[in-house]
């Protein structure tokens, strides 16, 4: 019984002051701050602990200053918080078939959860989606298709951000709650590594990478008496799946004259990354935060909003430097556009260039693991990486063949949008939004020249050959994330053009949008399929 009340006035200990910071740092209030408080308490314990974990370990004086660290970051916060962010609503009160759709949105959504819950296993299977009932699927489309109704006839902002955070929630718990062992191969190996922090203080050899997430879970697992796993495995989602789609939409609501459309598109894109805790997945998403936040600060000109900004770059850094570097060397690119520093701008588009690159020299010569060698590149190592979709496939299965058709010229999809949306960006009228759309244009190129060089110039000795070019496509889809604010605007212009379309165009574009919500959840994870055969294989007990 004592037990328990230690662990709920823990619990409320950092709820309160993650709420508190989240308030005072970004402006929102209520149940948005309470949402975002995981984030807020995550990313500071994780830049802080991983200077300290560099020099001492995850020492009793170093967990005592993290247990602080939240109460101290609440109070500071209070001094000056940051101007409050107004989240008006498409309507404030609900008409009655609003309630009827909400009702039905919780219920089909709900069943999905339930058929989930009937299927989890501790047998070795294929992956999450062998043996699940096809009412699952049926069940996710119907929310889905509810959940873009909802959005589309306009619910107040508050509880848009509820309807997508439930929805973004239930996507990524899939394998979490099918798996309760464990799922996915590197997911194990960071489990090892953090059980280590944990008994002995540290990894050691200590390296540049992985070191928030190897501090936060350890110390978690800690204050909750917990075991590493039940901090691991559900750390992605309560830190991303609660705070993007808030986050998403505080930030298009900035630019956007349909944000809350335009936000339902992105959880129309699979999430791969995220499905299970990995230094990678989070530092994708953090990417992904650090583009959203800049924006933000970008429009309101807050310093709060940068400071934050800031923050997700170092905390990003600190998950994943392959991820990290590149994303403070586009805040930098981004003070130079605001500023019209076009000298400065220009080396450090060059020098973002090489960094990557130069940061895998760099640990060459620290790490006598890690073997580099430089070569010439060649026509066909570009074609490697650079591998252009298309090509119209079928396994004369009529879904499968529809979902693949768009899954495989999903990258067309983007650049025509991308290309829509940059043309569109010479209408702005503010100078200061189009400073950040030309930031992140800049971004996306240096960034996928940085790759092409990584995965053309240099080959990691340390890794087998089907694996030389992994680094380099992880850099690809960090500068695709730049991409999306051009997309975002293409797609809020088309909206606009939809909404006085004719109905049957309207409705055609709420199914297809309902339609594609429940492609990404079937895409974003492993799957054996006419087209994919997968050996994503997860822990049965026997195993164990």
């Amino acid at each position: 019984m004592f037990y328990d009340v230690i662990v709920i006035l823990a619990l409320l200990y950092f709820l309160v002051n993650g709420t508190v910071i989240a308030r005072n740092t970004i402006g929102v209030t209520g149940f948005v701050a309470f949402l975002l408080s995981p984030l807020a308490i995550a990313v500071p314990l994780g830049i802080v602990g991983s200077i300290l974990y560099l020099f001492w370990g995850l020492s009793q004086a170093v967990f005592v200053v993290l247990l602080i660290l939240p109460a101290l970051l609440s109070l500071v916060s209070l001094t000056k918080p940051a101007t409050p962010l107004f989240l008006s609503g498409a309507s404030t009160r609900l008409r009655w078939i609003q309630i009827m759709l909400l009702i039905l949105f919780f219920l089909a959504l709900g069943s999905s959860l339930v058929i989930l819950l009937g299927t989890q296993t501790f047998e070795s299977l294929l992956g999450p989606w062998d043996g699940m009932p096809p009412l699952f699927f049926i069940m996710f489309f119907l929310a889905s298709l509810l959940l873009v109704t909802l959005v589309w006839v306009g619910v107040p902002s508050l509880l848009t951000i509820i309807l997508l955070t439930t929805q973004f929630l239930t996507a990524l718990a899939v394998a979490l709650i099918r798996f309760s062992l464990g799922f996915g191969f590197d997911p194990i190996l960071h489990h090892a590594a953090e059980q280590l922090v944990l008994d002995q203080g540290a990894v050691t050899p200590k390296t540049f990478y992985y070191l928030a997430q190897y501090v936060l879970v350890p110390f978690f697992a800690r204050v909750f008496d917990a075991s590493v796993a039940a901090v691991h495995q559900p750390l992605t989602l309560i830190i991303l799946g609660l705070s993007l789609p808030a986050l998403l939409i505080i930030a298009l609501k900035q630019y956007m004259r349909n944000p809350f459309m335009v936000a339902v598109c992105f959880f129309a894109i699979p999430f791969p990354h995220f499905i299970m805790t990995t230094p990678w997945g989070l530092a994708y998403g953090t990417t992904f935060l650090t583009l959203l936040s800049s924006g933000l600060a970008t429009s309101t000109r807050t310093i709060h909003h940068w400071i934050l900004a800031c923050m997700f770059a170092l905390f990003t850094l600190m998950l994943h430097p392959l991820a990290g570097i590149p994303a403070i060397f586009f805040l930098v690119i981004l003070a130079c556009s605001l500023l019209r520093r076009h000298l400065l701008m220009a080396i450090t588009f060059i020098l973002g260039e090489l960094s990557v690159p130069l940061a895998f020299v760099a640990q060459a010569i620290l790490s006598s693991q890690f073997q580099l060698s430089l070569r010439i590149p060649a026509l066909n190592d570009v074609l490697q990486i650079v591998t252009l979709p298309g090509a119209l496939d079928t396994r004369f299965s009529p879904i499968l063949d529809m979902i693949y058709l768009v899954f495989h010229n999903g990258q067309w999809i983007l650049l025509v949008l991308a290309a829509g949306g940059f043309i569109l960006s010479f209408k702005m009228v503010d100078s200061r939004r189009r400073a950040f759309l030309w930031g992140c244009g800049l971004a996306a190129i240096f960034i996928t020249l940085s790759g092409i060089i990584t995965g053309t110039v240099l080959r990691i000795d340390s890794l087998a050959g089907f694996e030389q070019q992994d680094y380099a496509k992880r850099i690809f889809e960090i500068s695709t994330l730049f991409l999306l604010p051009y997309a975002a605007i293409a797609l809020d212009g088309l909206f606009a053009r939809i909404r006085k379309s004719h109905y049957i165009v309207r409705l055609t574009t709420i199914v297809m949008l309902g339609g594609l919500i429940t492609t990404s959840i079937y895409l974003s994870y492993p799957r054996n399929d006419a087209y994919v055969p997968s050996h994503a294989y997860t822990l049965s007990t026997t195993d164990v």
